[in-house]
């Protein structure tokens, strides 16, 4: 995901609830983040294609995954993603030796939860593209969906069909809501999931042109088959993330839910983030900048924070715990909180409202809860 920067803040998501995560840190070197033990887990790459770059671009990105592979390359890659307009930005041999590249500096880690997937709008589906994708053995394929305007108005059921015939191994779709509205929202899913995804973000939720009711949309999608997760995705039946949920094995990031044991988030290109162990990095998103970084074989990294000390990182992962799993351990028997008056009193609090219940040994988030997910967390963080 790209992260627009504010010229005093460190970082800043350029919306969603994955601020809630980076507000927090405070500005320390690079050099903090990538000296720290290294891991046996595998890594994530994500490599960000933004639109309107010069053609030296690729040439670039390859300089960058090169310093990272020198760094992390011996160890497995779990995921793999071309993020951002790669298919606008890219002509077929320029993304063919991207793949080559990645593929050639990390070993894929294939598993039930890896990936190895691509960002691309609606303009960017024809058959060329599917079918050179496919042919670079995609697995997965995120379609960008602009949720402004009715579907009929879209012409898009003719390219899902399309997309259909290739058959990755899923299809994810993101509808970008924050300019639409509630009856155009619903208009949208119910049109969608006729085709069966297995997976629908909705992005832009707290900026649609009227407020939405979270637990009405996870009931009219439980309906159809689809569960929450999060705060605003839903994923059809058995599928791996659902799995992870159940187990209470779940991670979340900038870059979505993940299981777990990715403790590395390689961030390339321009303007990307990245984690690395416990704090984040974001490049310039300057492209003369970038350049100059990487013709001095330096990293690209413009801002790297990390949490200012363990409680702070404590109250972040309780917070992740609560978006992954919609649940944490009842506070009595949890350390952190019951040794923070202010943090037990956030949840108490929650209860006394009907945001938060008792169930066995957990306090989880009620449907009213759901709506409420934003203050749950501010007041978390403010604690």
């Amino acid at each position: 995901m790209q992260v627009v920067r504010k010229p005093d803040e460190t970082f800043q998501v350029y919306s969603g609830i994955e601020s809630e995560f980076l507000s927090p840190l405070v500005r320390c070197s690079p050099d903090t983040l990538f000296k720290c033990e290294p891991e046996a887990s595998p890594v994530a790459l994500n490599l960000h294609f933004p639109g309107g770059l010069s053609s030296d671009y690729p040439h670039l990105l390859v300089q960058e995954l090169s310093l990272y592979s020198q760094k992390f390359g011996q160890r497995r890659v779990a995921k793999t993603w071309l993020r951002g307009t790669p298919l606008n930005c890219l002509n077929a041999a320029e993304i063919t030796e991207i793949a080559f590249l990645s593929a050639s500096n990390f070993e894929m880690d294939e598993d039930i939860y890896s990936e190895y997937g691509f960002e691309c709008s609606v303009t960017d589906i024809n058959e060329s593209n599917l079918a050179l994708m496919k042919g670079l053995r995609f697995t997965t394929l995120l379609l960008n969906i602009d949720a402004t305007l009715t579907p009929k108005t879209q012409h898009i059921w003719p390219l899902l069909d399309l997309i259909t015939q290739y058959k990755f191994q899923e299809l994810q779709l993101r509808l970008d809501v924050s300019n639409s509205d509630a009856a155009t929202l619903y208009h949208w899913l119910e049109s969608l999931v006729v085709g069966h995804p297995q997976f629908i973000e909705l992005h832009g939720l707290n900026d649609m042109n009227e407020p939405i009711m979270l637990d009405q949309l996870a009931t009219l999608m439980s309906a159809r088959g689809y569960t929450l997760i999060g705060g605003c995705y839903f994923v059809s039946e058995h599928h791996p993330l659902l799995q992870l949920k159940h187990s209470g094995k779940l991670q979340y990031t900038p870059w979505g839910l993940s299981h777990p044991k990715i403790k590395d988030w390689i961030g390339l290109g321009i303007g990307a983030l990245g984690k690395i162990g416990g704090g984040y990095y974001q490049n310039t998103d300057k492209e003369s900048v970038y350049q100059s970084y990487l013709s001095q074989t330096k990293l690209p990294v413009h801002s790297s924070g990390k949490y200012p000390n363990d409680n702070t990182a404590q109250v972040s992962a309780l917070i992740e715990q609560l978006i992954c799993l919609h649940q944490i351990p009842n506070p009595k028997n949890h350390p952190l909180i019951g040794e923070n008056p202010r943090i037990y009193q956030v949840f108490q609090q929650a209860c006394h409202k009907g945001w938060m219940i008792e169930e066995g040994g957990n306090l989880s988030i009620s449907s009213q809860g759901l709506n409420h997910f934003h203050e749950i967390t501010q007041n978390l963080l403010s604690s």
